[in-house]
């Protein structure tokens, strides 16, 4: 749901920040020298949140790109065996969510691939499949 709030600055300058709020979204916010822009800012921000069409202005990360930077910062500090194990789990999951922006993982595309780790063909046990989730 959106607000806008009316601020007046040390300066005596009126300005209007407006805040949108989603339920499981981010909360949003920007300021304005006009009300009926901070109006038509939060309608339109609420009304992209809602649908899944909002991009924030920053930079938006993929999952393969975290597992990137997982392999080159943390592994390296694991035991041999481990790099080892935990590389192919993480080959695994960049199958299922590689391309996926970060803020779009969400608990159903990682339930999506546990039931495909279920399914393997290799047949991986449930106790391996929980090692992999976790």
């Amino acid at each position: 749901m959106a607000s806008i709030h009316r601020r007046v600055t040390r300066a005596g300058h009126v300005r209007y920040r407006a805040q949108v709020r989603v339920k499981s979204k981010p909360t949003l916010s920007a300021t304005f020298h006009k009300r009926s822009d901070a109006t038509k800012w939060a309608r339109r921000t609420e009304s992209d949140l809602i649908s899944g069409f909002y991009s924030p202005p920053q930079s938006r990360h993929t999952f393969m790109e975290a597992l990137k930077r997982y392999q080159r910062e943390v592994l390296p500090a694991k035991v041999p065996d481990e790099q080892k194990q935990q590389w192919f789990q993480l080959r695994k999951w960049h199958l299922f969510l590689g391309d996926v922006f970060l803020d779009d993982v969400t608990p159903g595309a990682i339930a999506h691939g546990r039931d495909a780790l279920l399914t393997d063909p290799f047949f991986l046990a449930p106790a391996t499949v929980v090692r992999y989730l976790a």
